[in-house]
């Protein structure tokens, strides 16, 4: 299976349509664009797998919640200060090792404070907020860029500087609402069975 992708977050929604479009502002090409675009996603793969596994290795979550939120300022904020093509894809590689330290241990937190029989509903709760917070996001963003009477290379910077605020508030809230699971679970011994796995192999072919 693909690495589980980074759960959808307010400061997401509000900058991810930016990438693009700040690409050119910067002066960026076409295939610019798309480098740039596939940054986050290139160094997301390995960051998933490695934070997974130091998280199982340290037997710690809370503070890979941390990482990643702080890590998504820090990688906002790069983008914001970027003066050319270079320094925003650096900066789009930052937040897709940064931010990729969250995402393996959100559902696992949920099992581990949670009875096996409410996984299910759990899960849905959180993947439900978290679509919330990426279209609360998206109208954040909107409403930014059309309300601010500025030239659009400073409304997209200070856009990204607002998702940094958001994504440090996130971290604070994390810090102080959070708690370190008790009780561990073994990735290898949850056993969760694809009943589907053609439909599953059709549906993602095209992908492929």
């Amino acid at each position: 299976r693909s690495p589980p992708p980074p759960p959808p977050t307010a400061p997401g929604g509000a900058t991810s349509p930016l990438i693009p479009l700040f690409t050119r502002i910067l002066g960026g090409s076409v295939a610019d664009v798309g480098a740039v675009a596939a940054a986050s996603s290139l160094a997301s793969v390995p960051a998933f797998v490695g934070w997974g596994s130091l998280s199982d290795r340290l037997r710690r979550r809370k503070v890979f919640v941390l990482i990643g939120f702080l890590g998504l300022a820090i990688s906002l904020l790069a983008m914001g200060f970027s003066r050319n093509v270079a320094d925003f894809y650096l900066a789009n590689l930052l937040v897709g090792v940064l931010g990729a330290a969250s995402a393996p241990v959100g559902t696992v937190i949920i099992i581990e404070t949670t009875k096996e029989t409410d996984w299910a509903a759990r899960i849905a709760v959180f993947a439900r907020i978290g679509g919330i917070g990426w279209i609360t996001g998206l109208a954040l963003g909107a409403a930014w860029l059309w309300v601010l009477p500025l030239s659009e290379a400073s409304a997209m910077r200070g856009l990204f500087f607002a998702g940094a605020a958001l994504a440090l508030l996130s971290a604070l809230l994390a810090w102080r609402w959070l708690d370190e699971p008790t009780e561990k679970v073994e990735r290898h011994h949850l056993s969760f069975v694809d009943l589907h796995w053609r439909v599953e192999r059709l549906r993602y072919l095209p992908m492929r």
